[in-house]
């Protein structure tokens, strides 16, 4: 097929399209059968950029300004946008959404990293609320966005829908429905028989970049839910009384969005960078604050140790900890006070095997039958027949 006739694949996001990205939505393999083109709206948005941007991608563009999107779509017209400009009730996204719907744009969502809705009672919330005046202006004023939003645009719906989960059947689409599994499960698959990198037992940390998070300022969380002065400190010092008590070596994976000079408040545990699946696979536990690599470890069956601390127990981040903890029955340990031996440690198989259908594998889901790059081949193929042919990947 020549390049001239390659069907075109836009890939629309609300923020910096990072190397981790580029092997997700695996841009490599799209490239060898469609023109791709990735819009980066951080812009538009006003939101912080991330660092690790693709580097080098001739047809990664930015826009600022929405209507030069539009010109754009409207001048190279796109065979498939596929829309993760995230799910949130902010009129930008849905006026680009809008825009999609009223010029039969063919659109696919992909919600492969469903978590847990998290709900504050009552007397929490208003705790967070005094605290924090303007979190509880712009919850008030989100809410009520929400609801004029669902009004105005209750007719845009993505063509097509991949689910990765029970958690997400509620949501709506025009053509067809495809099950799947989420990200992190794709990253499960990918390192399972990989040859094991640490021979020493060990216990994993999953570092979530909690002070320094893009979503800390890009959102409408109140704000970091610690402090860099306290966290770290109470954090190492706990791996190190961790490692002593346990007789087990502590090691971190780091969250893309975590920097060099970030990663040194962590010394001297040792650190590794884009290997968290296959670190996950050989961990005998896995301490945790609530990350969807909770997906990878119910997958692989490991123990699961969901960290908090003195000051997080004040923040908003503390029921994200304890609702997610629930779902596996799994303990809290508070690294401010910690000095027991985690003994005998058995996971409760019914939980886990309930999270995975709810947020990892779609009960549905069909396996070595269907996955990310047949579903792309089968959408382009009963939107537009190529020779009236079809293909497989």
């Amino acid at each position: 097929m020549n390049k001239i006739d390659k069907k075109k694949i836009f890939i629309i996001s609300n923020s910096t399209f990072q190397n981790t990205h580029y092997y997700k939505f695996k841009i490599n393999d799209l490239l060898k059968k469609y023109e791709v083109f990735i819009i980066d709206l951080t812009k538009y948005y006003g939101s912080i950029p991330k660092f690790n941007k693709i580097k080098y991608f001739k047809n990664y563009i930015q826009f600022s300004d929405k209507e030069k999107l539009f010109k754009f779509i409207d001048l190279k017209k796109p065979n498939l946008i596929i829309d993760i400009l995230g799910n949130n009730f902010l009129f930008k996204t849905w006026s680009i959404r809008g825009f999609f719907y009223n010029t039969n744009q063919t659109t696919l969502i992909l919600n492969r990293g469903i978590q847990p809705k998290i709900a504050y009672p009552s007397l929490d919330l208003i705790k967070i609320y005094i605290k924090n005046p303007k979190y509880f202006y712009k919850s008030l004023v989100n809410f009520l966005l929400k609801r004029i939003i669902k009004i105005i645009y209750k007719n845009v719906v993505p063509d097509y829908f991949v689910s990765s989960g029970l958690e997400s059947d509620y949501q709506r689409y025009k053509k067809k429905k495809y099950f799947l599994y989420s990200y992190d499960y794709e990253n499960y698959l990918s390192y399972k028989n990989k040859k094991r990198l640490i021979k020493k037992k060990y216990a994993l940390f999953i570092d979530e970049n909690i002070i320094y998070h893009p979503d800390n300022f890009n959102s409408n969380y109140p704000k970091p839910p610690a402090t860099k002065q306290r966290y770290y400190k109470s954090l190492v010092k706990f791996f190190l009384k961790f490692q002593k008590i346990n007789k087990v070596k502590v090691i971190i994976a780091l969250h893309p969005t975590t920097n060099k000079k970030i990663a040194n408040n962590f010394k001297p545990i040792k650190k590794y960078f884009n290997l968290t699946g296959r670190l996950l696979r050989d961990a005998k536990f896995v301490l945790i604050h609530s990350s969807t690599t909770k997906h990878i470890a119910a997958a692989y069956k490991k123990p699961l140790l969901f960290l908090t601390s003195d000051e997080i127990n004040k923040s908003w981040f503390s029921n994200y900890i304890k609702q997610n903890s629930e779902l596996f029955n799994s303990k809290i340990i508070n690294i401010d006070d910690y000095d027991e031996k985690i003994e005998k440690y058995k996971i409760e198989k019914e939980k886990y095997s309930r999270f995975i259908d709810n947020y990892v594998v779609h009960p549905k889901f069909k396996y070595k039958k269907k996955n990310y790059l047949k579903i792309i081949n089968t959408i382009m193929n009963n939107e537009w027949i190529i020779n009236n042919q079809s293909s497989t990947w």
